[in-house]
Parts: structure tokens; sequence; C-alpha cells
């Protein structure tokens, strides 16, 4: 039976012990800690919240209680010094709330030589920013709108945004490059693509019905349609 075993929160271990050499590309001993942050960005101790922090090459999952500061950290080693971790390998963490519900995550973490170096990830989750399980381009807000309107979409992977405005006769009259974007949920007024109603040349568009178009990246692409009144 394997000696892995998940070290208790907090527990002291000497960085000289943990530290793996140099030129190796695995540690026998890993921790993953951080702060988890409220909407506002301050620390969210008030609450019951756990991170849990998977690997998927191992299996290995371990779920760690975040302290009424807002902390938490997850340790494991090997008492033989085999590998635990490796270079190159993808954290998923997440955080839940008392009731099993997901308000944070899952974000992936890239382990890196220097991480493997330190033996540590120090990390920051904010509650509320929830990867979706997929893409979607969601109905505008207000709609039918005069003169701005909101359009609200998901992101599954960060990827580059652009949204296309087209009239009823497929012309393209704005476009709106959002630049790159970090996999999330993008509903609220502040991370929603806004639109002034207006086309490329400055100029209000006239009532009627237009089509908006959302292409990332990653070759996701949908379309939907809106109404302009004046």
């Amino acid at each position: 039976m394997s000696l892995s075993h998940h070290i208790a929160a907090y527990l002291p271990l000497p960085p000289v012990e943990m530290a793996p050499s140099a030129n190796r590309d695995n540690a026998w001993a890993f921790a993953v800690g951080g702060l988890v942050l409220d909407g506002d960005g301050i620390s969210a101790g008030i609450g019951s919240y756990t991170v849990v922090v998977k690997n998927p090459r191992t299996g290995d999952k371990f779920t760690e209680s975040v302290d009424s500061t807002g902390y938490f950290t997850a340790a494991w080693a090997d008492l033989n010094r085999k590998a635990v971790i490796e270079a190159g390998d993808r954290l998923e963490v997440s955080v839940f709330d008392s009731g099993g519900n997901i308000v944070s995550g899952p974000f992936g973490h890239d382990i890196t030589l220097d991480g493997i170096r330190n033996a540590v990830m120090n990390i920051q989750l904010r509650l509320g920013d929830i990867i979706p399980a997929k893409s979607a381009l969601l109905q505008n807000y207000p709609n039918p709108f005069n003169p701005e309107t909101w359009i609200p979409y998901h992101l599954t992977d960060a990827s580059s945004v652009t949204i296309s405005i087209y009239n009823p006769a497929g012309r393209l009259i704005r476009t709106m490059d959002l630049g790159h974007r970090d996999a999330g949920i993008y509903v609220s007024r502040s991370r929603a693509a806004y639109w002034d109603g207006r086309n490329e040349a400055g100029e209000a568009v006239a009532s009627g019905i237009y089509f908006y178009t959302i292409q990332t990246g990653d070759d996701y692409t949908a379309t939907r349609k809106m109404t302009v009144t004046r």
C-alpha cells in the first residue's frame, strides 16, 4: 500500500526536505495554498467554504477548509520520496460552499519546473468566478433597446473574442474585438460586451432587427437577434 498521504493544513515541513534537487522534474512533496476572495476582492473568511485540488493524471484529490481569514493550504507527500507530482501536470482547483455548490472554478493550474523546485504553488480564487461547462452566447439585455445594450456570453476556455453586428440584409455594420478573455461567465454589465447602437462610422443605427455573432479563437461561433427601437 502506498505511503502517500494527505498532510494536514499548516503542518510545518522543512523547506530543504520538501524541495527536490534542481535538476528534477518531479517532487515527492508539494503544497498548494492561497487566499479565497469575495466578489469585492476581500478575503472570504466569513462562511463555510472548501477548496478541492485534483491532479487528473494521478487521480489524487484533496479537500481543505478555508479558514476564518480566507486562507487554505493543501499538501501531500510520499514518505518513500516517490514522485507525487511532475512538471507538466495540470491541477484543477475549485471552491465549494457549505451546500456543495461550486462557487469558483474549476481552474487549471500548470505545474512548471520552477514550481517543482519551490515545491509550492500560491494562488488566489474569487467567489463567483465559475467556469461554465460549455461556451454560450446569451440574449442581449435590454432587448428591445435604445440607445445601448449588453451582450452576455460564457467561455469554457480562455480565448480571443470578437462580436460582430449585422443588419437584416446580412451586412456587417460593427465589429467589436474584445481581445483575449479568460474562461468564465461574462454576464454582468461590467463583464459583458457593450454596444452603443452605432455603426463603424459612429452613426446611430436605425430601428429594426439586427443580428450579433460571437467568434472565439477556439472556433466557437453562435448568432442571436436583437431589436433596436428609436
